[in-house]
């Protein structure tokens, strides 16, 4: 978990200093808003639906996409869609869940 935070922050100093999280890949950037879009809006299938259109796996949407600076099912749990926050939570690591608390 240490080596984990570690890495992270080195990652994050490294994207700040070379300005590298100031451009994205436009495709990049539409498949993350339509995701973030698709998990806003509570019917599952929708969501499902998109990150088979970009080819997105659940585990790693779940656990690496952020919106508006919360995770997914947050965000999701914040616009009242309870069953796509759900669905999320079930691929959410568990280390993560333990580390929060």
């Amino acid at each position: 978990m240490i080596k984990k935070l570690t890495l992270t922050a080195a990652v994050t100093s490294l994207m700040i200093a070379t300005g590298a999280n100031a451009s994205m890949d436009p495709f990049i950037e539409k498949a993350l808003e339509d995701v973030c879009y698709s998990a806003k809006n509570d019917p599952v299938w929708k969501l499902q639906q998109t990150m088979e259109s970009y080819r997105l796996d659940a585990d790693d949407v779940a656990n690496k996409v952020v919106c508006n600076g919360m995770p997914i099912s947050e965000f999701a749990a914040s616009h009242n869609s309870h069953e796509t926050a759900a669905y999320l939570g079930e691929y959410r690591d568990q280390d993560d869940l333990i580390a929060k608390n």
